[in-house]
C-alpha cells in the first residue's frame, strides 16, 4: 500500500512552527504498510527577499508564476489550504523554501525530474490570464488573450471552490529537457489569498504524474 501524507497548516503572525512526524506501521496480514504524516506550518506574512532559494538540482519552479515580476506584485505569503490526501510514495518531500507550504521532487527514467509545489499568496495574485501567460512565456510560448482562456483552462471539482487548471508544454526554460518542458498548474481560492499548485518538469514525467497531482489538489480544503 502506498504512503499517505497528511498536511495540516497552522499559522501565527510571529512564528513559524514546522514539525515532522513519521509513523511507520508494519505487520499487515498481506504485506507491510507505511503511513507517513507530515505537519507543515503555515508561513506567516514575510518578504520574499528573506526566503530561501531552491536547490539547483530542482527544476525551475518559481511561485506563483516563475521568473520576472509577479503580476500581482504580492511578496507576502497568505493563509494556505490543508489536505489529508494520500501522496504517492515516490513523491520525495523537499525542504520548504521560496514561500512554499509543500514541496516534492519526482524522479523518472534517464534522470528525468519534476517539481511539485504549493504556494499561497494574496488574493490579488490570482489573475488567471496573467499567470497563464507568465508560465507560457517561461516555456517559450506566445501569450494568449482572455478569449482564449476557455479552451486553455479546465475546471477541477474541489472543496476549495473554483479551481482553474492549465497544462502547458514548450521549450525548457534553462535548456534541460530532463528537468523542464511542461507546467501543470492549478489556481484556487484560499483563506485570505490564492493558492498556486504547480507540477513542473520533464514533459513525459509531468504527464505521467498529472493524475496523481490533480487528485492531490482536489483533496485540499480551505
Amino acid at each position: 500500500m502506498g504512503a499517505r501524507v497528511r498536511f495540516t497548516i497552522h499559522g501565527r503572525a510571529s512564528s513559524v512552527l514546522v514539525a515532522a512526524g513519521f509513523v511507520l506501521l508494519a505487520g499487515c496480514e498481506k504485506d507491510d504498510e507505511q503511513i507517513k504524516v507530515y505537519r507543515v506550518a503555515k508561513a506567516p506574512l514575510q518578504n520574499a527577499a528573506a526566503l530561501q532559494t531552491p536547490s539547483p538540482s530542482m527544476p525551475p519552479n518559481h511561485p506563483p508564476v516563475g521568473g520576472g515580476t509577479s503580476p500581482a506584485a504580492a511578496p507576502a505569503v497568505a493563509a494556505g489550504p490543508s489536505s489529508n490526501v494520500p501522496v504517492p510514495p515516490h513523491w520525495e518531500p523537499q525542504p520548504l523554501a521560496e514561500m512554499r507550504q509543500a514541496s516534492f521532487l519526482v524522479r523518472g527514467e534517464n534522470d528525468a525530474m519534476a517539481d511539485i509545489s504549493l504556494v499561497t499568496l494574496g488574493p490579488s495574485s490570482g489573475d488567471v490570464l496573467a499567470n497563464v501567460n507568465r508560465w507560457r512565456g517561461q516555456l517559450g510560448q506566445p501569450p494568449i488573450t482572455a478569449d482564449d482562456l476557455p479552451r486553455v483552462v479546465q475546471h477541477l471539482p474541489s472543496e476549495l471552490g473554483h479551481v482553474a487548471v492549465v497544462d502547458i508544454e514548450g521549450k525548457p526554460e534553462q535548456g534541460d529537457p530532463n528537468k523542464d518542458g511542461r507546467i501543470i498548474a492549478a489556481i484556487a481560492p484560499a483563506e485570505s489569498g490564492t493558492a498556486f499548485f504547480k507540477l513542473r518538469g520533464n514533459t513525459a514525467l509531468a504527464g505521467a504524474e498529472k493524475e496523481n497531482f490533480l487528485k492531490w489538489v482536489s483533496g485540499f480544503r480551505k
